[in-house]
């Protein structure tokens, strides 16, 4: 269908009617909308903070007030300023390091979570292989809800009927917005890192895969996104080599390392950004290692990340049953 555009009228001419105001409102309306329900599982800043603390202070901090400290904080670690990302060497082959070729990453990667946290993307070739899914020859994403994030120590509701699986995560905090951002760019749109762990009422999904559905059910439940405090992205130069573990009821779950991604972090930026913007605050969770399992009402749960051999993240909950 065309339209067919209508003579505007004079200003001496137009009348102020109801129709007017509410169409001259229109364009606040719409943008108030965007900033609504599924439209952002895309955290600002602000909404970052409200869900996930700063680093641990010994008196409580407002959320103004970390907005302020996460604000100067990327511009001393990201694209802001002259802070360690701007000289980490952008991840494609012509640049390749031998420590990078020694690593021999196989190409695999999905995100997980809002465009979490946004998006969720799977990345690993053996957490795919235990599932029974094919290697991914593409990063694949999926988003999950701001609503779905709770912080540690805190709890974790078990919904009725749902077998809950962890997936144990680095999470990657997008610290300047950007939209079809190049693969040399990628390590400039980051400005820092935080745990999180993915969690997935396995049943549901795999129902949702049999039928083709979405996974928005299986992983958007209200305490699904567990998270740790933001880590600035000086404190982690290769994040690649991070250690992830999972603790369930005393007893190791998953201890990995992030070099076995199948995609690293600025394919999956780039990949992201180019369907998607990824907006300032916005949460990256970059995929699991093997020994995903379930989660049981009860039972307490701990997970840390650690950096050459310095643990600079530990969260801690306890699993009880959804009302």
């Amino acid at each position: 269908m065309v339209a067919t555009p209508v003579p505007a009228r004079s200003k001496s001419n137009q009348r102020t009617t109801p129709e007017n105001k509410n169409s001259a409102n229109g364009s606040s309306d719409s943008g108030k909308k965007k900033r609504l329900g599924w439209a952002l599982e895309r955290n600002s800043v602000k909404r970052f903070l409200k869900k996930v603390p700063m680093l641990p202070s010994p008196e409580p901090i407002s959320a103004a007030k970390q907005t302020v400290q996460l604000r100067s904080a990327l511009r001393k670690d990201s694209a802001y300023g002259n802070g360690p990302l701007d000289s980490q060497p952008p991840l494609i082959p012509a640049q390749v390091t031998p420590t990078q070729k020694k690593r021999r990453v196989s190409v695999n990667g999905h995100p997980s979570t809002p465009v979490g946290g946004r998006t969720t993307p799977r990345k690993r070739n053996e957490h795919a292989r235990e599932l029974g899914n094919a290697v991914p020859t593409a990063p694949f994403f999926f988003l999950k809800p701001t609503s779905s994030y709770v912080t540690s120590p805190g709890k974790i509701e078990i919904p009725q009927g749902c077998v809950v699986h962890h997936e144990v995560e680095l999470g990657v905090v997008i610290g300047k917005t950007g939209r079809d951002i190049r693969l040399a760019d990628a390590w400039n749109h980051v400005a820092g890192y935080a745990l999180g762990l993915d969690l997935t009422a396995r049943n549901l999904q795999d129902e949702a895969k049999k039928k083709g559905l979405p996974w928005s059910a299986a992983k958007g439940f209200d305490t699904f996104t567990p998270i740790g405090p933001f880590i600035p992205a000086s404190e982690i130069p290769d994040p690649h080599s991070v250690r992830l573990w999972i603790e369930v009821a005393g007893q190791v779950r998953q201890n990995g390392l992030t070099d076995a991604m199948i995609f690293q972090i600025p394919q999956l930026i780039e990949h992201i950004s180019s369907i998607m913007t990824l907006e300032e605050g916005d949460l990256v969770l970059t995929g699991t290692p093997k020994g995903v399992g379930p989660i049981l009402a009860g039972e307490h749960v701990v997970a840390g990340l650690e950096y050459q051999g310095q643990e600079l993240s530990r969260i801690e909950f306890d699993a009880i049953q959804r009302s």
